[in-house]
């Protein structure tokens, strides 16, 4: 039930006042309970986020290596109306590779930031994050702010998500049958 619904019934000139507050008081109870049935359900379907890495087993069918150049500024040389002097910072490597993954059709690509030597014609396990975030919505309040990203003060809840065609790895180990040769971590890699 969307707040319009609520300004909607309320908004009825043909109504008396004890009519209007009865109906208001009647939504709102409405309101709160279908907050309270989400909030139970997002509760019993949320895990740690470290259960939501599920591991992507997968063919490599091409694999690009991407180089992007770094550069920074530093704050104490900042120019007004003039420009800013910019400093060379390397380069920051990535990989991208097209996969085949028999448990998950819809995976394409998976993106790993750093450059491992995986090729071509490889066999991988990529761990990928599957968790999206979902907050608790707040039972007593009338419009709905509990969707609203700047007043979320609680930690987001994580629940397992589909696979979408675009992956980002945090690990990648490279495999030959059930041997394992080699394991590659991406450092850069924060929870959402």
């Amino acid at each position: 039930m969307k707040l319009n619904d609520l300004s909607g019934a309320l908004g009825d000139s043909n109504l008396s006042d004890e009519e209007m507050e009865a109906n208001y008081r009647q939504r709102t109870k409405l309101i709160a309970e279908e907050r309270r049935r989400y909030n139970q359900e997002l509760l019993s379907a949320a895990k740690p986020r470290e259960e939501l890495i599920i591991p992507l087993n997968c063919y490599v069918s091409s694999a690009t290596e991407i180089y992007r150049e770094v550069h920074f500024y530093t704050r104490s040389e900042l120019i007004v109306g003039g420009s800013t002097p910019s400093y060379n910072g390397g380069q920051q490597a990535s990989l991208e590779l097209m996969v085949d993954c028999p448990g998950h059709p819809e995976l394409k690509t998976i993106f790993f930031s750093g450059n491992p030597a995986i090729k071509t014609d490889d066999w991988i396990t990529a761990y990928v994050f599957m968790g999206e975030a979902k907050y608790l919505q707040d039972e007593n309040s009338v419009p709905d702010l509990s969707r609203s990203r700047f007043l979320d003060t609680e930690l987001p809840l994580y629940v397992l998500r589909a696979v979408r065609e675009r992956e980002r790895a945090l690990r990648i180990e490279r495999v030959r049958g059930n041997k394992i040769l080699k394991t590659y971590l991406d450092s850069s890699f924060r929870f959402p």
